[in-house]
């Protein structure tokens, strides 16, 4: 194992945006020649390279070319969601009776907790490490009572792990002084095959789900449905396309330019979906002890810009597994909602295992 500082990454040009306490960049490597490159601010993953079957190494993880990217840019590539991930209702958060009126950043809503968000800070290295089997960050950011509308003074860590199984794993903490909503995910996108100039709805996909929330026109959850004879039943591999092409006029796929729904896991075990990409034989695994899984397929990504090696970014090039709490579970799910309280310690868990596939 290894890890190491990156003491340049963007552009040069991008240094008129980027505050002068980061961002600071790690790699760490494992004996694979897997390469995971992280971020303070965000806490983000700015790029995953892995081999084909053939050795074959190439990046994929949605990159951004440019520090803005990040900083400015509405994808969330790779970055901490939180304190809450996905949307609010009216930007209203309702607490055992009382009401917390959030900043409403999408139409009448609150997405990714608002502008405010911990995507957009830069986080604390609290520690780094690198044994035999494994190497990682813990990063940390903090939230006063009030701020972003959230009640609670809140910390929050993030850990990365890369481990010599090939395994990512990140593993969120928090604590608060307040019951309070957290529900914190990772934005990774993914396509295996490594080209982001293209639609990748020739991966095969398999989502350990048996329901699905179906969305109203705001992408908020309005009802839960059965996956089976829709395009949302992805319980055994199959490609995006084939999926879609079950009914490619479904409200819900015109709703979102493809997917981007919640599903209801029921793997046990962790498990939560599966990714291959037939051509490269390159494979993911998603773990977690989450409830459910968004599905994004990335309709909207054609006004990102570039990666690094500058492919011009593509919608529906990449593919965003986000692990989480229900989505807007407090209106959803009402008291019942997993609220972190006073004395409590949130602990959540989402990995993902790179491999290959022989012919």
């Amino acid at each position: 194992m290894n890890i190491t500082k990156i003491d340049r990454y963007f552009p040069d040009d991008c240094n008129d945006v980027i505050n002068a306490s980061g961002p600071i960049l790690y790699c760490l490597e494992n004996s694979h020649h897997i390469r995971v490159g992280l971020m303070n601010y965000g806490a983000a993953v700015v790029f995953v390279e892995a081999p084909d079957r053939t050795g074959n190494i190439k990046n994929i993880a949605l990159s951004l070319e440019r520090f803005e990217g990040y900083s400015q840019g509405g994808t969330f590539a790779g970055e901490t969601l939180g304190p809450v991930a996905g949307r609010i209702r009216d930007g209203i958060l309702p607490i055992a009776g009382q009401e917390y009126h959030l900043p409403q950043n999408e139409g009448g809503n609150t997405l990714h907790s608002g502008p405010e968000n911990l995507s957009r800070t830069f986080w604390n290295v609290t520690r780094t490490f690198c044994e035999d089997s494994a190497a990682g960050v813990v990063f940390e950011q903090r939230r006063q009572d009030g701020e972003g509308g959230f009640p609670g003074d809140r910390t929050f860590s993030v850990c990365y792990t890369l481990t010599e199984e090939n395994t990512l794993q990140i593993r969120y903490q928090a604590f608060t002084s307040k019951t309070t909503w957290i529900n914190l995910s990772s934005h990774l996108y993914w396509n295996l095959s490594g080209d982001f100039t293209a639609a990748g709805d020739f991966q095969l996909l398999r989502i350990h789900a048996d329901q699905v929330l179906f969305n109203n026109g705001m992408h908020l959850p309005v009802s839960c449905e059965s996956v089976a004879d829709t395009p949302f039943d992805f319980r055994r591999p199959c490609s995006v396309a084939s999926a879609v092409n079950r009914n490619a006029l479904h409200e819900q796929l015109l709703n979102a330019r493809g997917y981007n729904n919640a599903f209801l896991l029921s793997g046990g075990s962790g498990s939560a979906a599966e990714l291959t990409d037939p051509v490269s034989g390159r494979s993911l695994s998603v773990e977690t002890d989450y409830p459910s899984l968004v599905f994004y397929s990335g309709g909207y990504l054609g006004d990102t810009g570039y990666t690094p090696d500058r492919q011009k970014i593509a919608n529906g090039s990449a593919y965003a597994l986000e692990a989480q709490f229900l989505p807007d579970a407090p209106h959803l799910q009402g008291d019942d909602a997993p609220f972190l309280k006073p004395g409590e310690t949130y602990r959540k868990f989402i990995s993902f295992r790179f491999g290959t596939q022989v012919h």
